[in-house]
């Protein structure tokens, strides 16, 4: 089924220079990514109104978190923006969003005091990304500095792959027969209760979260040998640097 392509969410800074210092983002992953996948863009800076280039945004924690930018809060609109977005997209395998960003950062983003950008106080998620949290827990949702991660990167792909094959096939007993090895291992309990009920709520049950490192290294020591845990094109697991 690997002419199945998932369909993915992806920082338009990986596909076009509209990152805030007016350039575009290389990476060597995303780059193979973009031939196995469906791809829609999202830059909820530019889209909620910001020019390129422009000055940075802060994410500031006072009671909640807010961004500013040029000392003005602009919280709401990339809020307008994110709930019009994330309400219009459809059928969608998973998130792949610029790591660091104040507003897609899945993980890093710096979090200051005070709307100028100083006061460090650590790293948050950045607002549209929790957004994304929000309206889609059960779909994976990661950035590329976590993608590093082989194992991380396993859980990825495995879950983009299968939401994707099992959207796209006809025969639920084909999809179960086929991919009953990984399912299996990400949930086994949740594997029995999708036995009885193939349906996709049961489905996310299975793959609601990524699999633990501890656990892939155990079934599959080298991902060479277990081919048939690799529901993904092969060269997707590997990654130069």
């Amino acid at each position: 089924m690997h002419s199945i392509k998932p369909r993915i969410v992806l920082s338009r800074c990986f596909c076009e220079a509209v990152r805030y210092d007016g350039n575009q983002i290389y990476n060597p992953f995303v780059e193979k990514l973009k031939k196995y996948t469906q791809i829609i863009t999202v830059c909820p800076e530019v889209d909620s109104g910001l020019p390129v280039p422009r000055e940075r945004i802060f994410l500031v924690k006072n009671k909640d978190y807010r961004l500013y930018y040029r000392g003005k809060d602009i919280t709401e609109s990339l809020q307008r923006f994110s709930e019009s977005f994330l309400t219009d997209i459809k059928d969608i395998d998973g998130f792949l969003l610029k790591s660091k960003s104040p507003s897609c950062g899945v993980t890093g983003a710096k979090t200051y005091i005070n709307p100028d950008g100083t006061g460090f106080i650590g790293r948050r998620q950045g607002l549209f990304a929790k957004n994304v949290k929000e309206r889609f827990p059960y779909l994976p949702i990661e950035d590329e500095m976590r993608l590093e991660n082989i194992y991380i990167r396993f859980s990825f792909l495995s879950r983009i792959f299968l939401y994707a094959y099992y959207r796209e096939v006809k025969n639920r007993n084909d999809f179960l027969l086929q991919y009953r090895e990984i399912l299996e291992l990400f949930n086994k309990k949740g594997l029995k209760d999708f036995e009885k009920k193939p349906d996709i709520h049961s489905l996310r049950r299975i793959l609601m979260r990524n699999l633990p490192e501890s656990k892939i290294k155990k079934v599959c020591p080298n991902f060479k040998s277990c081919p048939k845990l690799l529901v993904f094109p092969q060269e997707l697991i590997y990654t130069e640097k």
